[in-house]
């Protein structure tokens, strides 16, 4: 939350931050100038800026657009994700932002049908767009797309379902994980639009014209060279905007619904597993885990964690009640203080037996940056 909603910050404070607001309007006009306009040649030398490798397994009907930024090398679990994927049926696409080393781009061939390795120009965003210029480029019509980047462990467990879940719920444009602002959501009496969190896509594209509509989507996305104006609800805004509906597994709302169906026994779990970034809700939590489980304390865990995924996601903040109740399987990799906690106690909920165990890849990856970090 912004200390300027909080405290009243005087006259100084306030003269001192429409002026820096006033700059930052005044260059960020000009880098969408600048921008565009390299945007305009990226665009016209296309598809000369990419290497294109072909891989050793074929094709597929449903087609997963995996993004990786590694430059110091491959971690194992990225050919976990490449055989869930291929075992779910997807044909896998890799787009790297970076070269990849003879060796790893030996190993991942085996894995996938092709390669793209790009310069890193519009970050994740701009590698999601350059896969799906491929799909036409490459004859490719498939029926269902995955867009995914390396900034999560996918899955944590072989048996998530999550990919056919999505195929038959989703009939248009959706994800894991919807975000909205908690006030427009409060605002508006219901749970407003927002946007799908960019780490997981999936588009159904089974549809006459649906292919074409989707490679228009990305087409037109405004992309940036430095991570100036990246948005995350850039692409979510522009099927808004076509007025097609955005679908997701779960959103805050969904989350805090579920877990008031809890019992008070998985209320105190819930909170033994609480991830926090500030000592203020760490505090709280410990002090619920004190008390004894009534009515009452019921209310005030349940409004405890309104409270916290109100300010950070809840699959971060308390990892537990989201695997428990909605297996995403998934896990942030963000080198976040948040996201720091949420290793931790992932690990915990697993060495407790509380959550199923991973991978081994998997688990000795997160185990290493926990130690790491």
């Amino acid at each position: 939350m912004s200390i300027f909603k909080e405290y009243d910050i005087g006259i100084g404070r306030k003269v001192v931050r429409e002026t820096l607001r006033i700059k930052r309007d005044i260059v960020g006009a000009f880098d969408k100038l600048k921008f565009r306009q390299i945007q305009k040649r990226y665009d016209k030398q296309w598809p000369a800026q990419l290497t294109l490798t072909s891989g050793a397994k074929s094709t597929s009907k449903k087609i997963a657009i995996f993004v990786l930024y590694q430059p110091e090398g491959l971690r194992c679990s990225i050919y976990d994700t490449c055989k869930h994927l291929s075992d779910n049926g997807y044909g896998v696409l890799i787009v790297s932002n970076c070269p990849l080393t003879p060796q790893d781009k030996r190993k991942l061939s085996t894995h996938v049908f092709h390669i793209c390795e790009r310069p890193n120009y519009g970050y994740d965003a701009g590698a999601y767009r350059d896969g799906a210029k491929l799909l036409p480029h490459l004859g490719l019509r498939p029926s269902h797309v995955v867009l995914l980047n390396d900034s999560i462990w996918f899955p944590l467990l072989r048996s998530n379902d999550r990919l056919s879940q999505l195929e038959n719920q989703n009939s248009g444009f959706g994800g894991l994980v919807r975000k909205t602002k908690a006030k427009e959501d409060k605002k508006a009496g219901q749970e407003t639009a927002g946007f799908i969190e960019a780490y997981f896509y999936h588009a159904n594209l089974s549809t006459k014209n649906s292919l074409e509509d989707f490679v228009t989507h990305w087409n037109d996305l405004p992309l940036t060279v430095g991570r100036q104006g990246l948005r995350e609800s850039r692409i979510s805004q522009s099927y808004l905007k076509a007025n097609d509906p955005l679908t997701a597994l779960v959103s805050r709302t969904r989350f805090l619904t579920a877990v008031a169906t809890l019992s008070n026994e998985e209320l105190r779990k819930v909170l033994e597993y609480g991830a926090y970034p500030v000592a203020e809700l760490r505090t709280a939590g410990q002090k619920l885990l004190q008390k004894a489980s009534d009515n009452v304390w019921r209310e005030d865990v349940l409004r405890h964690v309104e409270t916290t995924v109100n300010r950070y996601p809840f699959y971060g903040a308390f990892i537990y009640a989201s695997e428990n109740q909605f297996s995403l399987g998934f896990l942030k990799r963000t080198r976040t203080p948040l996201f720091d906690e949420t290793r931790r106690a992932y690990l915990r909920a697993v060495s407790a037996g509380d959550l199923p165990t991973p991978s081994e890849t998997v688990l000795a990856e997160i185990e290493s940056l926990v130690t790491k970090h």
